[in-house]
């Protein structure tokens, strides 16, 4: 039947040269695997009032859409976003200090509340937007987090209401939530620029390391792939010292988790006006025991692909080589 591969290897009069044609497309096929099994994974993010796919590896934004509005009020802020369990996209915007559920597939958000639902109307920095800078994260025991980083403090959410209830106060600024298991992490920002371990009883948040990037951030983005890798990405406004005010493209980085020092950065691929600080990338992983860190393969780098290459002429030249 055309398209259909006979495996069978047998006999006296199978051709060498057949055999190398089978072995090469099968190890071709299973490097070809590996390839795509080691792609950077594709996160979910907020530009402006739309919901976009960002491309962790390249930078790229995929425009999805508009999240729209409730009582005739815009979703113009989108920070914190976390899938729960069961793959929903949560997130809260901080124009109308909602949580919401999105539709992956078309932008569009649902809240889960009245305006202001949250209950902390007035309780930001002030200004056209009340300036909480959220950061959204569940834990695999279904608990979901709210961090603020410009007033410090960490609430428990009820996903039924939309409402809060006040943990504590984090002390550093964390404008970032992520959780593997049951351990929640926040990212710092400004002067608390880091990495942070917080306490779900308290609120506390306690500094594992600093990214050591040499330049300052003020808004983040942060979460777990599925593999246990963990990202972030980085706002600025202003922007870096000695950079035009102009320049203001976030980035992505990914993070130690037992140091908290970041890889070099990928810029976010688009215009000088793309600013993004929400980051959501899987259902938070709950393994048993701690965190397992993430092992690159060797063999799936391109140099050992190479290598690989020339072991199968190597093995086709032997095969030919032979007598059938």
């Amino acid at each position: 039947m055309s398209g259909v591969v006979d495996a069978t290897i047998s006999g006296p009069g199978v051709n060498a040269r057949n055999r190398v044609r089978f072995f090469a497309s099968l190890i071709s096929a299973l490097v070809l695997h590996s390839t795509a099994a080691i792609a950077e994974p594709i996160a979910y993010t907020a530009v402006g009032d739309k919901l976009a796919r960002l491309d962790l590896a390249t930078g790229q934004l995929f425009p999805v859409g508009t999240f729209g509005s409730i009582s005739n009020t815009p979703f113009l802020d989108v920070e914190g976003m976390a899938f729960d369990d069961k793959g929903r996209l949560y997130a809260v915007d901080d124009t109308t200090e909602t949580l919401m559920i999105v539709n992956i597939g078309s932008g569009r958000a649902e809240a889960l509340s009245g305006i202001y639902g949250l209950g902390l109307q007035n309780q930001g920095t002030g200004g056209n937007l009340n300036q909480l800078d959220f950061g959204l994260a569940f834990t695999c025991n279904g608990d979901l987090w709210l961090s603020s980083d410009s007033v410090g403090k960490l609430w428990r959410v009820n996903q039924g209401s939309g409402s809060t209830s006040l943990v504590g106060s984090t002390g550093p600024k964390i404008s970032g939530l992520a959780a593997y298991g049951d351990e929640l992490y926040g990212i710092g920002v400004g002067d608390d620029e880091g990495l942070y371990r917080i306490n779900t009883d308290s609120g506390q948040a306690t500094l594992i390391g600093r990214l050591q990037l040499g330049y300052t951030f003020y808004d983040a983005g942060l979460d777990f792939d599925a593999d246990g890798n963990l990202w972030a990405v980085l706002d600025f406004n202003p922007p870096p010292a000695g950079q035009p005010q102009v320049e203001r493209v976030s980035e992505i980085v990914r993070l130690n988790v037992d140091t908290g020092a970041a890889s070099a950065p990928t810029r976010v691929q688009g215009d000088n006006s793309i600013e993004i600080e929400a980051l959501a990338i899987a259902p938070t992983a709950c393994p048993d025991g701690n965190i397992e860190v993430a092992v690159e393969v060797p063999a799936t780098g391109r140099g050992a692909l190479g290598l690989m290459l020339l072991l199968i002429a190597g093995l086709g030249m032997a095969l030919v080589g032979r007598r059938p």
